[in-house]
Order: structure tokens, then C-alpha cells, then sequence
């Protein structure tokens, strides 16, 4: 199951690498959920998310509204906050700007309409999530049978990525083998049984002729030899 995951998380990074411009090392938010369920689990944080990305890098982050969330909210959630503290912390500016929103609302700020700071998403909110697939090339990341699963893009990203590959096919600035979603096919080579020479069917030495006798020289031939008898027995009867 775990390469399976790999592969799927290969498989959908390849997406958004080639139609949405993720580059590495990609950019991961986690809230304050995400922690909480990897807390119930018994699985620390980075080490799933680290072996779901396999050799791809990645910055793993929570954002300054998120912290402030978890701090405030205490109790239960104090094991969180620890760990929370020990994660880069993105700049989302909402406490100099706007004052502290929640968790949710921070991360749509962040992402916009078409996610142009590339993050991945990693919550275990169900309205987040939805929330999240309204929106164009946004990765969400959630936990399944205690392990991270990254989820097949949404409609509206897949609808956005053909009409993106359509723009930049007409353009000529897509190559026409970049335009498909998935892996390049590998070429085959030939079959080699099929690259040999025909064998030549005409035979290479014609077969001899057969030897036909005429008869015209054998009936010369007695005729002359009944002329030279009949002359000799006119001599023998002058004689």
C-alpha cells in the first residue's frame, strides 16, 4: 500500500508540476486538524508527510493565525500547539494587517483563486476541503487509515488544466507531447523479426533444359546410308 501511495502522489505531482508550475521544494500548510489526527493516531507529523513525499523536498509550514489558534484554544489541543512550535512558520501578515482569523479562513486568504504561491494543503476539515476544491490547482493532503493520502485533483482544476493546455497548444508554446496529463509513453523499437530482408523467391541458377533430339538428321542420315547400298550393289552387279 505504501507504493501504491507513492505512485498516486507521484502520479498527481507530475499534474500540477507540468500544468500549475509546482516546482521544488514544494510548499506544505498543515493546520491545527491535521496535527490533532496524526496525534490520535500515534504517527508524528513530518515523518508521514516525509514518507509520502518520498525524494521530492518539501518545507513543512503552519501559518502565524493557525498557532495563535491552537494556543488559544488550549486543553486538548496543548499536545498540537507543541508540535506545531516546532514547524517553520509561513508569514500569512492577517495579525499586522487584519487581525488573527481562524485556521480555515488564513489558509483561503492564502491561496486565493488559483493558489499562485503554490501550497499544498493538509487538513483534516471537511469544509476546508470543500472549500479547497472550489479553487483552481490546490493539492489537498488528509489522513486515511493513519497514513497521509493526496487527493485526485478536482473538476474545476481538471477543467482549468485543459483549458490551459488548449491556450498554450495554440500558442506553439507547449510541445505536443507535453500536452497530455500523464507520463511521456516510452518509444518502442522495432520488432526486430520484422526489419529482415524478404528472401528472393526466383531461383538463383535456372534449371538446364532438357536435351531434345531431332529426328530430320536421323532420316538424313538413313537416306544416305541407303543411297550408299544401293550404289554399291549396282557395282558388284556391273561386275
Amino acid at each position: 500500500m505504501r507504493v501504491k501511495r507513492k505512485k498516486e502522489f507521484r502520479k498527481v505531482m507530475q499534474f500540477y508540476h507540468q500544468l500549475f508550475k509546482f516546482s521544488q521544494p514544494y510548499r506544505v500548510l498543515v493546520d491545527g486538524t491535521f496535527i490533532q489526527g496524526c496525534l490520535d493516531s500515534q504517527i508524528m507529523v513530518e515523518d508521514q508527510l516525509k514518507k509520502m513525499l518520498g525524494d521530492f523536498k518539501a518545507k513543512i509550514m503552519i501559518t502565524e493565525c493557525c498557532l495563535s489558534e491552537l494556543s488559544r484554544l488550549g486543553g486538548s489541543l496543548r499536545g498540537a500547539f507543541n508540535i506545531a512550535t516546532s514547524l517553520e512558520v509561513c508569514d500569512c501578515h492577517h495579525l499586522d494587517k487584519d487581525g488573527e482569523k481562524s485556521a480555515s479562513e488564513c489558509f483561503l486568504d492564502l491561496l486565493d483563486y488559483s493558489n499562485p504561491k503554490k501550497y499544498i494543503i493538509c487538513s483534516q476539515d471537511r469544509r476546508l476541503q470543500r472549500m479547497c476544491r472550489k479553487k483552481v490547482g490546490v493539492p489537498i493532503v488528509y489522513l486515511v487509515n493513519n497514513a497521509p493520502v493526496m487527493e485526485q485533483p478536482s473538476e474545476n482544476t481538471k477543467r482549468s488544466a485543459k483549458n490551459r493546455a488548449i491556450r498554450a497548444a495554440n500558442d506553439g508554446k507547449l510541445p505536443r507531447r507535453d500536452r497530455a496529463t500523464g507520463p511521456k509513453r516510452k518509444e518502442k523499437n522495432p520488432n526486430p523479426l520484422s526489419c529482415k530482408k524478404k528472401k528472393d523467391k526466383t531461383p538463383q541458377h535456372q534449371p538446364k533444359k532438357k536435351r531434345v533430339r531431332s529426328r530430320n538428321k536421323k532420316k538424313e542420315f538413313t537416306e544416305g546410308e541407303c543411297t550408299a547400298t544401293t550404289v554399291v550393289k549396282e557395282k558388284e552387279s556391273t561386275d
